[in-house]
């Protein structure tokens, strides 16, 4: 049962030019709950289509002004403004409306914090190269060449070097504009929707919607709910969609290569999980003249703490109980106070001065439970799953190559690029306005919602 606790108003009433009654407002039943992580649910099929026209990069050219951009048949943007299809599970483009993704982590001590990874639920990237990795090394600096050639854009400074990162621009100019917000969760499943008991509605941080790197994020988060599914290609009209350096999948995924992760992910009560880089290893190093960096990912495992799960819902149903005799107490009250306000005796008066009393320590007390209510609660990490998960990070490399390398190399360049924004600032501020106007290749459409449930 939802309650929400509304502010009380009153109003003054004269009784017999002896008392000033106050009329109590009954407390509505729609609202007050703490979200949580929604797991269960049945995924509908969708249909399947045959063929497409994917769009290659012959169709776009570098424009007058430098930049990347669309031209000629507009009505390519259109054609991927469709579902997408994962395995036999459909998901769908709805409305692109849906707020921004705006959330923030505390570090280590939201990987404990139930509001946190229960509103998160998906991918999470802070990391920040030590500052003593670069100093060490001399100059820094970071340039987007804007006439090279889509891959070849990201130019580092590097240890008296100048150094080429071979990095695709749909992955690049996102990640940049994220690293120049505040928030650090890319993506989450656990978006605001009217079915949710039914539904993942996904959120999506500004800089990720509408592009592929999104489609990678959201398919790394969801991998692990059926890898026999998620680890195949997404597809649209049956057709996969690749940017710049990803390789079509074959569409073959081998059973014992899914077994073993299935063996990893289901020694455990897992309730849900976190894609995240928070205290993770890092290191940056110049080779030659290739630059070595990595920040490595990995998905922190969590369930609920069930004594406090019991607390939590004890504590609720107290406090449901007391707001439903509030609005009993205070329909009575209003009522015997507007038969008062004609006349009243002095008896009348006395039990009806105790129980506005009586209506004022209720509203104390609902107070008290209340606060407690919002109060955040800890998690457990399943810490030996969350170790083997790690230590077996190249099964899910080998699960889908494309996936993964994504979600690598964002880890990586996000630690990058955080050091620059953080010890670089004003140098920071002209590389994001280099980028800010770069459109990004292939178009697409973000998914917004799916069905629950896997088997």
């Amino acid at each position: 049962m939802k309650v929400k606790f509304c502010t009380l108003f009153f109003s003054i009433l004269v009784l017999h030019q002896v008392i000033f009654a106050r009329e109590f407002q009954v407390i509505s039943d729609e609202g007050f709950i703490r979200q949580r992580a929604q797991i269960i649910g049945k995924y509908k099929i969708g249909t399947v289509f045959n063929s497409i026209e994917v769009i290659s990069e012959k169709v776009f050219t570098r424009i007058n002004d430098g930049r990347i951009g669309w031209i000629g048949r507009s009505e390519l943007e259109e054609i991927y403004q469709e579902d997408w299809q994962l395995g036999d599970v459909q998901l769908e483009v709805g409305d692109q409306s849906s707020k921004d993704l705006q959330v923030k982590s505390n570090g280590v001590s939201s990987l404990r914090s139930k509001r946190f990874v229960s509103r998160a639920g998906g991918v999470n990237f802070e990391g920040v190269f030590n500052e003593s990795y670069i100093k060490e090394s001399g100059s820094f600096g970071i340039y987007y060449d804007e006439e090279g050639r889509d891959g070849e854009r990201l130019v580092l400074i590097y240890a008296n070097e100048i150094v080429i990162v071979p990095i695709a621009d749909w992955i690049l100019v996102p990640v940049s504009k994220f690293v120049n917000d505040e928030y650090t969760v890319l993506i989450s499943l656990f978006g605001d929707g009217p079915a949710r008991e039914s539904n993942y509605y996904i959120e999506y941080h500004s800089a990720l919607k509408n592009t592929l790197f999104g489609l990678r994020l959201l398919q790394a988060d969801m991998m692990l709910m059926a890898p026999q599914k998620f680890a195949m290609p997404m597809k649209q009209r049956g057709k996969e969609i690749l940017g710049k350096f990803e390789k079509h999948s074959t569409g073959r995924i081998s059973e014992d290569l899914i077994h073993q992760v299935y063996q990893i992910i289901e020694r455990s009560d897992r309730q849900s999980w976190v894609l995240t880089d928070i205290s993770s290893q890092k290191d940056i190093k110049l080779i030659g003249s290739e630059l070595l960096y990595f920040n490595q990912p990995y998905y922190y495992f969590w369930k609920s703490d069930e004594r406090a799960e019991q607390e939590y819902n004890s504590l609720l149903q107290t406090y449901n109980k007391l707001v439903d005799r509030y609005n009993r107490s205070a329909e009575e009250y209003n009522d015997q106070a507007q038969r008062a306000s004609l006349g009243a005796t002095k008896s009348q008066i006395q039990e009806l001065n105790a129980k506005e009393a009586g209506i004022e320590q209720m509203v104390v007390n609902l107070e008290k439970l209340k606060t407690r209510l919002s109060k955040d609660s800890e998690v457990i990490p399943l810490k030996s799953t969350n170790k083997l998960i790690r230590e077996n990070w190249d099964l899910l490399v080998r699960l889908n190559p494309n996936v993964y390398n994504a979600v690598e190399k964002t880890a990586s360049l996000i630690a990058l690029l955080n050091y620059y924004k953080k010890y670089h600032s004003r140098s920071w501020k002209k590389f994001v306005q280099t980028i800010q106007d770069v459109q990004v290749i292939p178009k697409v459409y973000s998914p917004t919602q799916v069905a629950k449930g896997l088997n």
